[in-house]
């Protein structure tokens, strides 16, 4: 035989093609690892996580908020949910959670929004006590306005980490698929070597000399062979007629620790779990044995020298010898560990994906390019009275009816074609108890990467009762000021510039109004106070005034909002003494009808005030704040401790004097002298009216 690797280019052919496979599993390993490192060092759920915290944290706020409105809480609480959400959003802007969300502009922009509203808010939250009710609805408001894009940045975050973990496991999926074809290569290229060696101890056979060489060639060439079985990713075993292992390659013991030696001469099943209940799985195991068939994909667990729990899969094929008597079985067996932790985290995600749409509180579904379901949040199946997974596959015609499901499709198709979004838009529709509702819903693409369309997701809110509070609101608009209503329909904008000057507050309200409508019925009761609320607005409106809300029972009206006057503050006192006239004729009518009296409580004061709109570009109000409302606000309480109608602070006496110089405004009102009012640090000189007497 001619020397191996000089006189013979085929050897040198194979052994250039196996150093090119063991390269090349090399680099794939290299790869394998950099994948599964990665996949070790993302964030993941911890980021979903930190979002979706944010977002519970702000529901937390606003809990508080509603609990120290109750009374059920103090300001210290309320101050301490305010710092949790603050350290939450730290933490979404800080370090490597930060970069990550930063990186998404849509999460990014709805983090830093919401550290600006925070910013802002900080000094009304520090400010906040108990009784501020103005401050507390600003601050109500301007955090439900957050809402929606700390929503939008947890769904965002959720999908991109769960887009991430896909995309990771896929190309560990790629790298494994490649690394078992050069694996294949590698036997191959083997089986050929083994195959030329086979041809040249044929051919040397006539030859004693020859045979010897052929002899111990043969022996280099399977140790060789047997060295490159223990350099491959997988184990290779071999098992005897009687399925007892005969062979297990080394490589065993590096990826569990476990010693082949150990496992010579005993049957696989004879190594089974004691915990290892999967009786169907064995039993189908061992059929395929007798029957002599190829094993493919058997998955079983076992524990390693540590005691630490894998799972394998091994293939196999039996093997014959010349006569064709059956010899045993001949494979290679892969542990497999990583890859099921792989897929259990992937099903982990896509759970927490799932679970995070239908705690969304709005319409979520997604469907395919043939227009049908492929899933429905719980939200959803709840108001049209569905199993969501019974809707998969079906189109919303099938699900909605023909009027809602038709329309529906015809929006989807919209975005099939054109691959754009749909931007929001009403729809009208029946619940699954013949209740009108109003549907707030747009429409999004989701692209594959060639740009075509996959996938058309549906998001809808729930607007119905937002439509009714429109409709209240604009039933109500009848009762503000004239002047409000027209700088705000002409779209002022000295209105959007927050500005300060002195002004006119002054509060009206009815004086044990639970008491009064307790012996009556619910549309007396209501009558009382649209009786009521009429005749003070009437008032208002005469001196110029502007109502600025109804607080339940009662009211609040400024007066050089939102412009100046030259007498406001003569107009506030003329309005409080007109309001207690007004009240002493009503009452005289309701006396005369054998109706009970309805009293009054009445505060005023004047100073300096800060005027501005607040709100987003959907919903404004424009708002009165300061201290001057609060004391006007304490003044109206106090009528209860001096037992008149009317409660009127110094400065607003001294500057109704200073714009004209005339008393006749004072009329009725006595100076008591200086009282201590609850928020104030000094005292502060009050005047009361007397009820007056009836015409």
């Amino acid at each position: 035989m001619r020397p191996f690797g000089k006189a013979n280019p085929t050897y040198l052919l194979l052994a250039a093609a196996l150093a090119v496979f063991i390269a090349s599993l090399a680099n794939t390993s290299l790869r394998l690892v950099r994948i599964d490192r990665d996949i070790a060092g993302g964030l993941g759920e911890n980021l979903v996580w930190t979002v979706v915290q944010g977002e519970i944290e702000l529901l937390r706020l606003l809990d508080s908020l509603d609990r120290f409105e109750a009374g059920a809480a103090g300001p210290d609480a309320v101050r301490h949910r305010f710092d949790l959400l603050w350290s939450r959003l730290a933490v979404m802007r800080e370090g490597e959670v930060g970069a990550r969300l930063a990186a998404i502009q849509r999460i990014g922009n709805s983090v830093e929004g919401a550290a600006g509203v925070l910013t802002q808010l900080e000094p009304d939250i520090a400010a906040l006590a108990p009784g501020d009710e103005a401050g507390l609805d600003r601050i109500r408001a301007r955090l439900r306005a957050l809402q929606p894009s700390l929503h939008e940045a947890s769904v965002w975050t959720s999908q991109s980490e769960l887009d991430r973990s896909v995309a990771q496991s896929q190309s560990r999926r790629d790298v494994l698929y490649e690394a078992l074809l050069y694996l294949l290569g590698l036997l191959l290229a083997a089986l050929l070597l083994v195959g030329l060696l086979i041809r040249e101890i044929r051919q040397t056979r006539r030859l004693s000399v020859a045979a010897r060489l052929s002899e111990a060639e043969a022996k280099r060439n399977e140790q060789r062979f047997r060295d490159v079985v223990e350099a491959a990713s997988d184990w290779v075993w071999e098992t005897g007629p009687d399925h007892r292992f005969t062979f297990i390659s080394e490589k065993l013991q590096d990826l569990s620790g476990e010693r082949p030696q150990d496992l010579l001469g005993r049957t696989r099943w004879e190594l089974r779990l004691p915990d290892d209940a999967d009786e169907a799985n064995w039993a189908a195991h061992r059929a395929a044995l007798e029957a002599r068939q190829t094993i493919r994909d058997f998955v079983f667990p076992h524990r390693d020298v540590e005691g630490r729990r894998h799972f394998s899969r091994i293939h196999g094929k039996p093997f014959y010898d010349a006569d064709g008597r059956f010899l045993g079985y001949r494979g290679t067996g892969r542990d497999i560990t990583a890859e099921l932790e792989a897929a259990q985290e992937i099903a982990d995600s896509r759970q927490l994906l799932r679970a995070v749409i239908d705690a969304v509180p709005a319409v979520i579904n997604v469907k395919d390019r043939e227009l049908r379901y492929v899933l429905m949040n719980a939200f959803e199946a709840e108001v049209y009275g569905i199993d969501p997974d019974n809707v998969i596959g079906k189109s919303s015609v099938e699900v909605m009816g023909g009027g809602f499901g038709e329309k529906s499709q015809e929006l989807d198709r919209q975005v099939l074609a054109t691959g754009t979004d749909l931007p929001f838009l009403e729809r009208e529709f029946m619940d699954r108890y013949g209740q009108k509702r109003f549907w707030w819903s747009a429409k999004k693409p989701l692209l594959e990467e060639d740009g075509t369309v996959r996938y058309i997701v549906t998001v809808a809110l729930d607007v119905t009762q937002l439509k009714a509070t429109e409709r209240a609101r604009n039933n109500l608009s009848r009762y503000f000021s004239p002047n409000m209503v027209e700088v705000l329909a002409g779209a002022d904008e000295s209105v959007r510039r927050v500005r300060s000057h002195a002004a006119g507050i002054l509060f009206a309200d009815i004086i044990g109004f639970s008491r009064l409508i307790s012996h009556e019925r619910p549309e007396e009761a209501f009558e009382v106070v649209r009786d009521f609320h009429a005749r003070m607005a009437r008032i208002v409106f005469r001196y110029g005034g502007t109502l600025d809300k109804y607080i339940g029972d009662g009211l609040m009206a400024s007066f050089g909002t939102p412009q100046p006057g030259p007498l406001d503050a003569t107009h506030t006192l003329q309005c409080a003494r007109a309001m207690a006239q007004e009240m002493a004729d009503w009452n005289a009518q309701r006396t005369a009808g054998g109706q009970q009296r309805v009293r009054v409580a009445i505060g005023a004061h004047y100073g300096p005030v800060l005027l501005g709109d607040i709100g987003d570009e959907r919903r404004l109000e424009f708002a009165v704040l300061g201290e001057t409302v609060n004391v006007a606000s304490r003044l109206e309480g106090m009528t209860r401790q001096f037992g008149v109608p009317v409660v009127v602070s110094d400065e607003l006496i001294e500057a109704a004097r200073a714009e004209d110089g005339l008393w006749a405004p004072l009329e009725g009102f006595a100076a008591i002298g200086p009282h201590a009012v609850r928020g104030m640090a000094a005292p502060v000189h009050l005047w009361t009216m007397q009820e007056p007497a009836p015409p």
